[in-house]
């Protein structure tokens, strides 16, 4: 039987992880990024898919493949 648990479970045992090897700095810089990151794709996942629409995240340049 699978446990579930919360999002905020989950950054718990990221950022424990990460402090035990990267310190406690870099584990919260780490993070934020991460719960950016997950904020983002629920947002876009949350919402319908308009291809001709602006993207509702941005983008680095040099990480758009626009072939």
């Amino acid at each position: 039987m699978a446990t579930e648990r919360t999002s905020d479970q989950w950054f718990t045992i990221l950022r424990t992880s990460a402090e035990l090897r990267f310190g406690s700095e870099r584990a919260a810089v780490l993070t934020d990024e991460l719960r950016a990151m997950a904020e983002a794709v629920a947002r876009v996942l949350s919402e319908p898919l308009n291809f001709h629409a602006e993207s509702p995240v941005d983008f680095p340049i040099e990480r758009v493949d626009r072939s």
